[in-house]
């Protein structure tokens, strides 16, 4: 997990309560619990009733690539499609068997028969922030966040 790690670290605790990015160990988290514990983790105050969809580990690289570089604020809705190929490799160093959240479900991230009908703004309050967009990924015993917010 090198690029992770170095992704994770490299963003780590950036501006907490507003970015934020954590990796570590979650062996002894609930699998129901992963979602909220990894955001505890980085700083983040996620309500206990957090329900944040599942998505692919292809959809989780174009969050976080659409997340690094656009305005949340000005509906910049774009991700940088190499960009988003680098992540998703890296995120796949947690292996075949890891699940990933997001609280985005914008027609440029999934496939439209899973946003058919779904609201396009975040589902997950993780800040205090206006706009927010993140990924939370688990496998066994590693959890993984990036996360941001941005106001007006």
């Amino acid at each position: 997990m090198e690029r992770l790690t170095a992704f994770a670290k490299k963003y780590s605790g950036t501006v907490r309560g507003l970015l934020g990015c954590w990796l570590g160990d979650i062996g002894d988290v609930r699998v129901s619990k992963r979602p909220i514990e990894i955001a505890r983790s980085a700083g983040f105050d996620p309500p206990n009733d957090l329900k944040l969809p599942q998505v692919s580990d292809v959809i989780a690289a174009r969050v976080i690539s659409y997340g690094m570089h656009c305005s949340l604020a000005y509906d910049q809705r774009k991700y940088r499609t190499g960009e988003a190929q680098e992540f998703l490799e890296m995120l796949r160093e947690l292996g075949p068997r890891a699940q990933f959240w997001s609280d985005q479900l914008h027609e440029d991230f999934a496939d439209a028969s899973v946003t058919s009908g779904m609201p396009s703004v975040g589902l997950g309050r993780m800040t205090h922030a206006v706009f927010e967009v993140g990924v939370i990924a688990a496998n066994e015993i590693t959890g993984f966040i990036w996360w941001r917010g941005e106001d007006d």
